[in-house]
């Protein structure tokens, strides 16, 4: 699929949820929210953000061998993040790849199997917190029962995926070089670079299967969720909304899972946030209006918080010709 044309379904998916959903905002309330949140919950807010965006830095350096600095895998993250929150089709991804592909070549492979392993523990820590969120907080709603299904679900799906790649990843690529080799196509280039690449990865999934190193992953994992639900909770107690901070909880594991499970991501997120958002809020009792507006508000802060940390990852990527980075 040609980049332009994934850039115009996600323009598309953009304006076709924020039809869904702004029928129910109402701008002068968001403008109100905006103008009169509490300047140090907002720095607060923010610090709680980059605090989150430390902690993915150390799991991602964790995760490739502690071979780049802290500091230079720190802005990688902050263009990362940025870049995987703005664009469609979840193209931001590919972005982590190939900044670890232009400070070192060998890192390709090793940059696929971290940013998989990323993702299953975000599953795992995401779909646990909103369980627990859903226990503590015990909304009168009826959405609980598929929630906590769906939740549990995924937490299930996603540590047994992780156990077959640490524990059955050259199998797998072993399996699908014989179907190859059935279908006649194993000769074929792209094939080959297919299989030298899969071959690669699994390689890394067994190396990277150390106890040690995938509790060290896990801790940061979940150390950086707690950052970003105090974000959320910070911005929420800025504007007044009081729903209790296991209502930040669950409203920041559905906007990720949401966002996540997404087939085709929207630019910016919009609409899939919020509406996410909406649904936690409307769980936890807030009113179908409030709710848009308040989850109208906490995206636009979350965008603010990368938009800026994005920045500065690149601008300071841009400086850092003499560590063998051109951008």
């Amino acid at each position: 699929m040609k980049p332009a044309f994934k850039y115009i379904i996600g323009i598309a998916i953009t304006v076709l949820l924020l039809w869904i959903i702004l029928p129910y905002a109402d701008i002068s309330r968001i403008v109100f929210y905006v103008s009169t949140i509490k300047i140090g919950y907002l720095l607060l807010g923010f610090m709680f953000y980059a605090l989150a965006y430390v902690f993915r830095s150390l799991r991602m350096r964790l995760l490739t061998g502690k071979t780049i600095p802290f500091s230079l895998m720190f802005k990688v993250v902050c263009v990362h993040g940025a870049a995987n929150s703005s664009l469609p089709f979840k193209a931001g991804e590919l972005v982590y790849v190939y900044l670890l592909r232009r400070i070192r070549k060998n890192l390709t492979s090793l940059a696929v199997s971290s940013l998989m392993l990323i993702r299953l523990f975000d599953v795992i820590v995401i779909s646990f917190i909103i369980m627990v969120s859903l226990f503590f907080a015990r909304p009168d709603s009826g959405y609980v029962g598929m929630l906590v299904k769906a939740s549990a679900l995924f937490f299930v799906a996603a540590i047994f995926a992780l156990f077959m790649l640490m524990f059955a990843g050259r199998k797998i690529v072993r399996a699908i070089e014989r179907a190859a080799k059935l279908l006649r196509i194993a000769g074929l280039g792209i094939v080959k670079k297919a299989l030298d690449g899969l071959y690669k990865v699994s390689g890394n999934f067994a190396m990277l299967k150390s106890k040690a190193v995938m509790a060290e992953a896990f801790a940061y994992s979940v150390i950086t969720w707690l950052m970003l639900v105090m974000f959320y909770y910070s911005i929420l107690e800025g504007i007044s909304i009081d729903v209790g901070l296991w209502s930040a909880v669950l409203g920041t594991g559905l906007s990720v899972m949401f966002f996540t499970l997404l087939p085709f991501q929207s630019l910016l997120g919009f609409g899939a946030v919020e509406g996410a958002w909406s649904v936690a809020l409307l769980t936890m009792g807030v009113a179908v209006g409030n709710a848009v507006n308040v989850s109208f508000v906490l995206h636009l802060f979350q965008i603010m918080s990368f938009v800026l940390l994005g920045a500065y990852g690149l601008v300071s990527l841009k400086a850092n010709k003499n560590r063998k980075l051109f951008i």
